[in-house]
């Protein structure tokens, strides 16, 4: 039986989770199912998780392990990990979330749909896994749907309906997608280094009238609080996401649909975020984040409201914050 579906793995360091994240996967694996291979690509970890993994595949044969000699960034192992995968479809998977039960079985029934891309949701929990959120990257109002981004009125309703960057495929954990379609990308080499280079693919493949099934049914469980990205700070991190979706929106030429694609960040970027960003921020940090937001269509008012709010004491501010609050509500005017 030829396999159908690649869990592909990227992994560095992370030994104290990644047994439970396997452990997820082959829990729900029948003894008997040949459809189904796990795939770890290992960024040349230094702690225990290729002795973790070694002792896993005495448990279940199909676990494909590959450790890399030099550690190459994390482009470069996602890429790689999905070139290692020999199923028809390839689930990217972070290394320290698991799936729900049943998860397996219900991803298998749908992708003999043949989408090229299949986008669950996931549930967030706290760094031991206790659920606290269940989390939609589209409106909640958008139940399981088909996209056809080959029909242009498809796009522009998938932009619209987008309100996290996980519909931008920010996230590993809820992509699903043919690796025929992956593979069929020429990549981009100067999005390596972006953290963003599956992102690329999958825009890639939107963009060139690929289909995609919404199904909006919480899969994964997110362990949040762990984002190896974030080692570096909160600043830096945004950094990353304001200059990968930047670089990103290149590859949409229509103006006005490149406008609904850049509206997404500041869903994703609430104010009070923001506000502890411009707190934490050297100036030129925050001069090059403030030209990034508003490329991104961040109302110029909230902008205002930060700087202001940050020259003030605290509680000077939150009064601030919630008169204009106040009078936006009393002239009908909707906060963003």
């Amino acid at each position: 039986m030829s396999v159908k579906l690649s869990i592909c793995i990227p992994t560095y360091n992370r030994g104290p989770f990644i047994k439970e994240t396997v452990e997820s996967i082959v829990s729900q694996v029948r003894k008997a199912n040949d459809e189904v291979e796990v795939v770890i690509s290992d960024n040349a970890s230094t702690d225990n998780t290729e002795e973790i993994v070694r002792e896993l595949q005495q448990r279940f044969s199909r676990i494909v392990y590959l450790k890399s000699d030099k550690n190459q960034g994390a482009d470069r192992n996602y890429l790689r990990v999905v070139s290692l995968a020999q199923g028809e479809y390839c689930w990217l998977m972070g290394s320290d979330d698991i799936l729900v039960p049943t998860a397996l079985d219900y991803m298998l029934e749908q992708i003999h749909g043949n989408h090229d891309i299949y986008l669950c949701n996931r549930t967030e929990c706290s760094f031991n896994l206790h659920p606290f959120r269940d989390g939609y990257w589209l409106d909640p109002n958008v139940g399981k749907r088909e996209f056809d981004f080959g029909q242009s009125r498809h796009l522009y309703e998938y932009f619209d309906a987008a309100r996290s960057l996980g519909a931008l495929f920010s996230y590993l954990s809820v992509i699903v997608v043919r690796r025929s379609s992956w593979n069929s990308v020429a990549f981009d080499e100067s999005y390596i280094g972006t953290a963003y280079s599956h992102s690329y693919i999958m825009l890639s493949i939107v963009m060139n009238g690929g289909t995609l099934k919404y199904l909006r049914d919480h899969l994964v469980m997110c362990r949040m609080g762990n984002d190896s990205f974030a080692a570096d700070g909160l600043v830096k991190r945004l950094l990353l996401d304001l200059n990968g979706y930047l670089r990103l929106s290149q590859l949409i030429s229509d103006t006005n649909l490149r406008v609904k694609f850049l509206k997404v960040m500041p869903k994703t970027c609430p104010w009070y975020f923001l506000l502890r960003i411009k707190s934490i921020s050297m100036d030129e940090q925050w001069s090059d984040i403030k030209s990034k937001l508003e490329q991104f269509h961040f109302s110029r008012w909230m902008i205002w409201l930060i700087e202001m709010s940050s020259r003030v004491r605290p509680f000077a501010s939150m009064i601030l914050w919630a008169r204009i609050v106040f009078m936006r509500i009393l002239l009908g005017v909707k906060a963003e």
